[in-house]
């Protein structure tokens, strides 16, 4: 379950960046002032998409500063739609590469809070308290017992319980997802 969230977490990140750059390529075909304004607004976007993952106890706030570029944005969209166009093609092309991108947010938000269920961590743990037990008091019974046997199969358990649970936690940890594409994508947005 937390290898499939993260992989879900990896390609959403994946996604917002596409959905991002694609709608930051398509101010090239909307006119002024809306093209550099959106443009201003979309950088500042991945700015808040970045600090977020170094600092991911400002969730909440860069959640309401997120939901307020994309307002500007999207009040951008709307005053394109409303004036008299020569091409509202190109308009469409824009509002629907904007729209993807502040549904993906929701997706990751959504995926990102997503985690292993209490229950299941309790069975997890229970069994696993158990299995040490019963290993244990197999190798007390049969008089075989081996300190570094028992050392290396303890280690082994834990190692696999911290791994996922590393894995469950979508900010932090060590394995959490590379935000490498999303630096990319600013640094690509800055030429």
């Amino acid at each position: 379950m937390a290898a499939s969230r993260r992989e879900s977490r990896r390609e959403l990140l994946l996604e917002e960046v596409n959905a991002i750059g694609t709608t930051f390529l398509r101010t090239d075909l909307i006119s002024e002032p809306h093209r550099t304004e959106a443009r201003r607004l979309l950088r500042k976007y991945v700015d808040l998409r970045l600090d977020v993952y170094g600092h991911p106890e400002k969730l909440p706030e860069t959640l309401k500063e997120s939901e307020k570029l994309q307002e500007q944005l999207w009040q951008h969209a709307a005053a394109l739609a409303d004036a008299d166009l020569k091409n509202p093609d190109i308009v469409s092309l824009f509002v629907d590469s904007l729209n993807e991108t502040i549904d993906l947010q929701t997706k990751r938000v959504v995926v990102g809070r997503y985690r292993i269920p209490t229950i299941i961590w309790s069975v997890f743990c229970l069994l696993t308290i158990l299995s040490m037990a019963a290993v244990g008091y197999h190798f007390g019974q049969s008089g075989k017992g081996n300190f570094l046997v028992h050392l290396v199969l303890a280690l082994s358990f834990s190692v696999v319980v911290f791994l996922i649970a590393d894995l469950d936690r979508a900010a932090e940890g060590w394995l959490k997802v590379s935000n490498q594409p999303m630096m990319e994508l600013r640094q690509q947005l800055e030429r």
